[in-house]
């Protein structure tokens, strides 16, 4: 009998087949999936995407401006679209009544967005900002009172001098150079501020120009956004990890002057409270904490003292940085006699150097109402990234738990609410949300919108559009100090230059670094004001 020419398989090549049928078996059905899903949702998602990077945005700088323009595109029937970056699904929150729900929800069901978490405590802010839970509640117990009004006015001879440093610097500069280049010397403002306010110690960066902090603050910013969206924490692989994207170097030497700062404090404590160094110090943001840390049967850990400490400096260095850069390049841009307005109404204020905190927050409406409306559209604050914990039903479709769920709060602003009595101000001139209209704020004593001899300023919160410092219980505690701090130098600035732009200056633009920052060197001719 012949041999039957029937062969018994190779039972790898059946392993082989076997795994090829099973990968197009759970390919066709994603795939399927993946159709059903998105023709049972009720918003639409953004066509185009590609492999791995999902829906181009261009250069990583333009997801603010990518992502509005998206908005105006997809999201303006629904409030809320999707889109892909990264290879990571992103639902964008963009109108005031998805923006309500999702607040509604807030700290419990919707929280900060495990990628942000990660990515901000990975450059070693693991503070208040990026808490939640237990954690939260114990680090705004400690860092909530330190910046409290009361606290505050401690607070304000230190911003003075540094502001005069600022004043006598750009004099100098003025007189050598004619125009001067403003982003770099008003970071170094901002850090002398939160230094000295923060920590007692006196950088002095206007007047030394050493600006090494500075470009660790910026690059930080910079890393953290990378990180932010990033599907893989690359930066997690051992000894090298963290330097691949440049910031390791920054982390360390920030962490470690901090980590000293405080170990040098609590010595001294103990040590010499008699001293006039630990007195100065004992009222900084520092030698508040330390005190109410050391009361607190929970205290914070020096780990996350520090972590907060350098949370305090990265947000109030930066956020005041864009925020008084954008502020004097739309003075210096306007044509409706702002500045000599807001000039006018600082040099009222009489005796600047001794206002009280009650004084600069009520006789500077104008100026107030400048600073708000920057924040509002042009400040350093576009979007909030968080995730919902539990599946979240928007317009009778879920969307899966931990999810990415981003609020466009800058796009918001800008657009008429439906909600009645909600919404941006038109203010005394029916300015539209999408347009910068510096005297939106301005009100009489009826809150009726008015500009007028005896104005007054709105205070802007969630219900007139307003998020750039958050909103319910996460409203940022710095707030009060970053308001008095712009305050203080743009009207101290005011009081002595008449400012203009450069002639052939170029329009400025905000681009995106985890914070908003401007594209260019704001250059400035100053005149000194009679």
């Amino acid at each position: 009998m012949e041999r039957s020419q029937l062969r018994v398989p190779d039972v790898t090549t059946n392993l082989l087949v076997a795994v090829i049928l099973l990968i197009t078996f759970l390919f066709i059905s994603s795939k399927k999936k993946r159709t059903s899903q998105r023709a049972r949702r009720k918003w639409p998602i953004v066509p185009g995407a590609k492999p791995i990077i999902g829906n181009p945005i261009g250069q990583s700088s333009n997801f603010t401006a990518k992502v509005h323009e998206w908005a105006d595109k997809y999201g303006t029937e629904k409030g809320i679209f999707e889109c892909t970056i990264f290879s990571q699904r992103f639902y964008i929150i963009c109108s005031e009544e998805k923006i309500e729900l999702i607040e509604s929800k807030r700290p419990f069901e919707i929280v900060r967005s495990k990628n942000l978490v990660r990515a901000v405590n990975s450059v070693g802010g693991n503070g208040l900002f990026s808490a939640e839970g237990h954690n939260w509640r114990k680090d705004r117990r400690m860092v909530g009172p330190a910046l409290n009004k009361k606290n505050v006015a401690d607070y304000l001879s230190t911003m003075r001098v540094a502001t005069n440093r600022l004043i006598e610097q750009w004099s100098k500069m003025t007189k050598e150079d004619g125009v001067i280049a403003i982003n770099s010397t008003i970071l170094a403002f901002t850090m002398d501020v939160i230094a000295s306010v923060g920590f007692g110690q006196e950088l002095n960066s206007v007047t030394n120009g050493n600006n090494e902090m500075g470009n660790d603050i910026l690059n930080l910013f910079r890393v953290a956004y990378i990180r932010y969206f990033s599907p893989i924490k690359y930066w997690k692989i051992p000894l090298i990890g963290q330097y691949l994207d440049g910031g390791g170097g920054s982390k360390t030497r920030l962490l470690n002057a901090l980590t000293r700062l405080v170990n040098d404090y609590k010595a001294s404590s103990k040590s010499g409270k008699s001293s006039e160094d630990y007195s100065k110090k004992a009222k900084t943001f520092l030698g508040k904490v330390v005190a109410l840390n050391m009361k607190d049967p929970e205290a914070l850990n020096t780990e996350r003292l520090v972590g907060n400490l350098l949370t305090i400096f990265l947000a109030g260095a930066e956020t005041s940085h864009v925020t008084i850069v954008s502020s004097l390049y739309e003075i210096a841009s306007d044509k409706t006699g702002l500045q000599d307005d807001l000039a006018a109404e600082a040099h009222a204020l009489g005796d600047f150097e001794a206002a009280s905190t009650n004084e600069l927050m009520e006789k500077l409406p104008r100026m107030r109402s400048l600073v708000n409306e920057i924040l509002r559209i042009k400040g350093p604050v576009a979007f909030l990234g968080l995730e919902n914990v539990e599946p979240l039903e928007i317009e009778g479709t879920m969307i899966p738990a931990n999810s990415n769920i981003v609020l466009a709060m800058q796009y918001i602003s800008c657009q008429e609410s439906k909600i009645i009595g909600k919404g941006t101000p038109p203010g005394p001139r029916f300015a539209n949300p999408r347009d910068f209209c510096p005297r939106r704020w301005l009100i009489d004593s009826d809150g009726k919108p008015y500009d007028g001899d005896a104005c007054t300023v709105l205070s802007p919160a969630f219900k007139t559009g307003f998020r750039a410092f958050g909103s319910g219980m996460r409203v940022c505690p710095g707030r009060l100090l970053a308001e008095i701090e712009i305050l203080i130098v743009l009207s101290a600035i005011l009081c002595k230059f008449k400012i203009s732009l450069e002639d052939g200056h170029p329009p400025m633009a905000l681009i995106t670094s985890f914070t908003e920052q401007p594209d260019i060197d704001i250059r400035l001719v100053l005149k000194a004001r009679k």
